[in-house]
């Protein structure tokens, strides 16, 4: 039997167009209800065990001091929610 010590996480991290080539969502962006990037799906095993989406800097108006806090929060969400995922999905990566 395996022990939780010899579980190794194993992080890939993957890039997609939600946009096909005829300006249609995408097959990947339609089964997982992607609407608007960035979007970060987490998968153990194949399936979804949490979905963040963050906010597109590149549509936001306003000072150059509120997107850079909107970026450092987005980011800080992002590593949040990588490390509660990582703990749930590999404890022993701690």
């Amino acid at each position: 039997a395996a022990t939780a010590h010899a579980q190794r996480a194993r992080v890939v991290f993957l890039q997609h167009n939600v946009v096909d080539e005829y300006d249609f969502a995408s097959d990947v962006a339609r089964l997982h209800k992607v609407r608007a990037v960035p979007a970060f799906l987490f998968l153990d095993d194949g399936a979804v065990v949490e979905s963040l989406r963050l906010r597109d800097i590149r549509s936001m108006g306003g000072s150059k001091e509120l997107i850079q806090k909107t970026m450092a929060d987005d980011v800080s969400r992002l590593k949040q929610t990588f490390w509660r995922v990582l703990m749930r999905c590999a404890p022993s990566a701690r």
